[in-house]
């Protein structure tokens, strides 16, 4: 068969009568369709968490994807894209253990229901102990604590839910309910801000009457401080919010979905710390940089004195640093460093095993003591004469 095409024109007839006669033709190949993409598939993990039949509200961490909260029934359920590979966690808010303690998916193709985590509580109550500077004969002297700030020769505390304040670091009165679950503390422009559970946010100005304040973030407000005329509070899935008059708060995310854990200031920065050894700064509290720490283990606690920022953390992790940005690293205790804190020329720190360490220069380090049936919570201290060393009861 010809491959050309032949036209033949009839000279006789009129151009606008002119016949044309089209032989032989083969037509260009014509592509298939593309098939349209299939929608990515995506898939629901679902159980409760419960303690001793009844469920509670609790954060569960997705790794990669950020926290999310149980229903006050315990329900809770978390969408994830076909594929998806990660651990979840429970985080306890009270001490306990969850069973099990994590669950690992690889490559999710399905839904996955009834996955429950079971809630055992070992908390038999709860105390603050206040220690002399040099660490010896702690004094337990109260009930739940959270966290604390020191401000006008007064020491201001909050617990599960409520807040209290002394004089002389060792008689507290009880002061009011808050009407939140405090996990952060902090004081400035004449006003006690608590953060707490789920983004919920309070202040007041005495520590008596507690105002709630939109916080504009369904994170948890794990650590807050005060500087240059600015609050900055941090929290789960790297979210931060920040605030220059305690009533207007901007959320941000620093560029992590880490849970960030620890926050200061410091030389002219805030810097905020968290899990899987993620370090960040920030000359406003609004844009933050990332910063190199040189590990992956969990940094629970960031501190600034004499100079030096100290972060702690998972397996007796010390990190240091003059400038926030090169980050030196020694050897700690080798238990889980929850706290930390500087004064009267000593850093301190605390873990989860309930011992405390001492050091002159973040270098050597010495172990001072351990707190029998104790576990350092997340805030060590240095208010005026004494470190106060905030801890829950264990056994």
């Amino acid at each position: 068969m010809s491959k050309y095409v032949s036209i033949t024109y009839d000279r006789r007839v009129p151009q606008a009568r002119m016949q044309r006669t089209i032989n032989n033709v083969v037509p260009f190949p014509v592509p298939p369709p593309t098939p349209p993409t299939p929608p990515t598939p995506s898939y629901l993990i679902s159980g409760t968490v419960s303690e001793a039949g009844t469920g509670f509200s609790a954060p569960i961490e997705f790794i990669g994807l950020g926290t999310i909260f149980s229903a006050a029934s315990g329900s809770y359920g978390q969408v994830v894209i076909g594929g998806y590979s990660g651990t979840a966690i429970p985080h306890a808010v009270e001490p306990g253990t969850f069973s099990p303690q994590f669950r690992t998916y690889i490559s999710v193709s399905t839904d996955f229901s009834d996955q429950h985590y079971v809630f055992t509580g070992t908390d038999t109550g709860t105390n603050f102990i206040v220690v002399p500077d040099d660490l010896t004969d702690p004094l337990v002297i109260e009930n739940a604590p959270r966290d604390a700030v020191y401000t006008s020769g007064t020491i201001y505390l909050v617990d599960n839910a409520k807040s209290y304040s002394s004089v002389d670091g060792f008689t507290f009165g009880l002061l009011a309910d808050t009407g939140i679950t405090p996990r952060s503390l902090a004081f400035g422009l004449s006003t006690y801000v608590c953060g707490g559970f789920g983004g919920d946010l309070v202040t007041s100005p005495d520590g008596v009457v507690w105002t709630p304040q939109t916080s504009n973030t369904a994170s948890s407000l794990l650590s807050m401080t005060f500087a240059i005329g600015t609050f900055v509070a941090v929290g789960d899935s790297g979210n931060s919010i920040v605030s220059t008059d305690t009533v207007n708060w901007t959320q941000n995310n620093v560029g992590t979905g880490n849970t960030l854990r620890g926050v200061t200031f410091g030389a002219g920065l805030f810097v905020a710390v968290g899990t899987g050894g993620v370090i960040f700064t920030s000359v406003n509290g609004s844009a933050w940089s990332s910063q190199v720490s040189g590990t992956i283990e969990d940094l629970n606690a960031v501190t600034f004195g004499n100079g030096l920022f100290v972060a702690v953390g998972a397996n007796g992790v010390i990190l240091t640093s003059p400038d926030a940005v090169n980050w030196g690293f020694e050897t700690g205790d080798t238990g889980n460093l929850l706290a930390v804190a500087y004064g009267n020329g000593r850093y301190v720190t605390g873990s989860a095993e309930g011992n405390c360490y001492m050091s002159l220069d973040t270098i050597n380090w010495t172990f001072v003591r351990a707190l029998a049936s104790q576990e350092i919570s997340r805030n060590v201290f240095f208010p005026a004469s004494n470190f106060l060393l905030l801890a829950v009861s264990i056994s």
